[in-house]
């Protein structure tokens, strides 16, 4: 191989793989916050396997709480199912800086708080079957007003619904960004086209071409006498 061959294949561009497979982290992500979207809060089924992490977060709870008096600890475990995956997102979101794992964050809290919202408005009539037949945690929170259970459930089923759509706007960003980068760059171009251009104030005038050249025959004529050899 010679050297003028070596200098073309060291001048050969990188291949940039890195803007493709950001796309393709994105598209991911936006279609796993739709798939949970949908699955949630349209079918209005438990996302499965993420259903039973859920539980253990609810158990894990009360757990942590049991030494709280009061309402405190049978609250504690939808809450916590709840805070998890939220406190997660705007761990990624805001001290790590990754919008893609803050947006699966946001859409498994979304389920999460779905999930719950099943368990409080099932308070009044307990159909839901409890694991080892404990107490019904929002029966024992809401006694004596079970009628603000429906309520109560509408209200954290539509925040879980904001999640969700929160996690697939912050999912589809990364896709949505360079056309709209693109759109306001050609309407900047199109708008400064339109303005109109002013000459500087203070622009020097340039002289003449015909001037030019009488000023260079007359400092031709006049640089000899200067030096002292006549022509």
């Amino acid at each position: 191989m010679t050297m003028g061959e070596a200098r073309v294949e060291d001048s050969s561009p990188e291949v940039d793989l890195t803007a493709p497979t950001r796309r393709l982290a994105a598209v991911a992500a936006a279609a796993a916050c739709a798939l949970a979207l949908w699955w949630a809060f349209i079918v209005g089924e438990r996302v499965p396997l993420l259903w039973g992490v859920d539980l253990g977060f609810h158990e894990l709870g009360h757990l942590l709480t049991a030494w709280m008096p009061g309402l405190l600890s049978p609250m504690a475990g939808s809450v916590t199912q709840v805070a998890v995956p939220l406190g997660l997102a705007v761990y990624f979101g805001i001290v790590r800086r990754q919008p893609l794992s803050a947006s699966l964050m946001l859409a498994w809290a979304a389920t999460s708080a779905q999930n719950a919202s099943v368990y409080i408005a099932d308070a009044p009539t307990q159909y839901l079957p409890l694991l080892g037949n404990g107490l019904h945690d929002w029966a024992y929170v809401l006694a004596g007003h079970l009628d603000w259970a429906a309520p109560l459930a509408r209200t954290v089923w539509s925040a879980g619904l904001l999640l969700a759509i929160g996690g697939l706007g912050l999912a589809v960003l990364p896709l949505a960004e360079p056309f709209v980068r693109g759109r306001l760059d050609a309407r900047r171009r199109a708008r400064l086209a339109t303005l109109p251009r002013h000459e500087p104030r203070n622009r020097a005038l340039l002289p003449e071409a015909g001037m030019l050249e009488e000023e260079g025959l007359r400092q031709a004529e006049v640089g000899p006498h200067r030096q002292g050899r006549p022509l």
